[in-house]
């Protein structure tokens, strides 16, 4: 499979691993797109989730925030008045209200996947990870992400295209 070691392999480039991965015979068969439909989602991460908070916190009555709260249970009615009214959100409600922000991401398919292929080198597990989106009318556009030693790493590797969601697997189900 590779005349690199586990660790040479980690150590290239992102680009250099990418070519890497082009000229092995499982990402050359005709099924190989098909196959990351089937693998393990690692990461997710939410592009622009806090540009989105923060302006739902800053422009609060154009985005109907008190609303969100409100229609997801998190607030009463008089208190979405008075949010609606003065803008005053505490630490809760803030905590909600991204909780809100990202289940709607998940909901739309406006969360970026990192789906993982592990390989065995050397004795060793890697990850060869794509990220990208999934929609069930246009299905996965990924793009190659790296390769890595644990899940850990791909999601300091999400971190750069977006909020990486914490324990994204409690309780959500994922188109995959």
């Amino acid at each position: 499979m590779s005349s690199y070691t586990k660790d040479q392999l980690l150590a290239l480039s992102q680009e250099n691993q990418k070519t890497w991965v082009e000229k092995q015979d499982w990402f050359q068969k005709e099924d190989f797109e098909q196959s990351l439909y089937a693998a393990e989602i690692t990461a997710l991460a939410v592009p622009d989730l806090e540009e989105d908070f923060r302006d739902c916190l800053t422009d609060y009555q154009e985005y109907g925030t008190a609303g969100i709260l409100l229609e997801n249970g998190h607030i009463t009615e008089e208190r979405a008045d008075h949010l609606e009214e003065h803008g005053d959100f505490n630490e809760e409600e803030k905590a909600q209200l991204k909780q809100c922000l990202i289940d709607r991401a998940i909901e739309n398919g406006d969360v970026n996947e990192a789906r993982s292929l592990s390989f065995n080198l050397d004795g060793k597990e890697v990850l060869v990870t794509f990220y990208g989106t999934y929609h069930p009318q246009g299905g996965l556009n990924v793009q190659f992400l790296g390769i890595f030693e644990s899940k850990n790493q791909i999601e300091e590797a999400m971190s750069d295209v977006g909020v990486v969601i914490e324990n994204f697997m409690e309780g959500v189900i994922l188109n995959g």
